[in-house]
């Protein structure tokens, strides 16, 4: 059994240090128009959070796909970071839920194949990460870019061979 003081000593210890030993977050958090919704675990983007959000983190979470119907309820997006989850694919129609969407992370999933269907629309989209997903192309899927030699991209295949724009097989 530990003694009252030390117990005492130790509350008041968390109390001017709240930062140093606080609980891990079991909700998303959301300020100045951010949403950190990263390592909980979730299958779905969550329907609840302010739909004028800017930013969503869906990072470190369980999600298989970018619902396109679910993003679509933050139409003012404009950067989604949804690295580290198991995602196999993008998910065509995703630009057209998220027109205003700048930035677009998901590395390190499962993503194998891009189409030019899933950036359709993309007119917006200046940063793309798909590194560390085991990519085959089909088609030309950066061409319905606006501007593709604008829009940074980080592609890394299964070789770990590394490209600023569309890697050629």
């Amino acid at each position: 059994m530990i003694p009252a003081p030390l117990v005492l000593l130790w509350a008041a210890i968390l109390r001017l240090h709240p930062g140093s030993a606080s609980p891990r977050k079991t909700t998303c958090v959301v300020e100045q128009g951010r949403a950190d919704c990263s390592h909980l675990k979730l299958k779905n983007v969550p329907p609840d959070l302010p739909w004028n959000i800017s930013s969503l983190d869906m990072s470190h979470n369980r999600l298989t796909a970018l619902d396109p119907v679910a993003l679509g309820r933050y139409p003012g997006l404009e950067y989604l970071d949804a690295s580290y989850n198991s995602l196999t694919v993008l998910g065509q129609g995703l630009c057209d839920s998220l027109p205003h969407l700048q930035r677009l992370s998901v590395q390190r999933n499962e993503v194998h194949q891009l189409s030019e269907g899933d950036l359709r629309n993309c007119s917006s989209l200046t940063h793309l990460d798909l590194s560390d997903n085991r990519l085959k192309f089909r088609g030309e899927p950066f061409s319905v870019l606006k501007d593709p030699h604008r829009t940074t991209m980080w592609v890394v295949d299964h070789s770990q061979h590394c490209c600023r724009t569309q890697c050629h097989r």
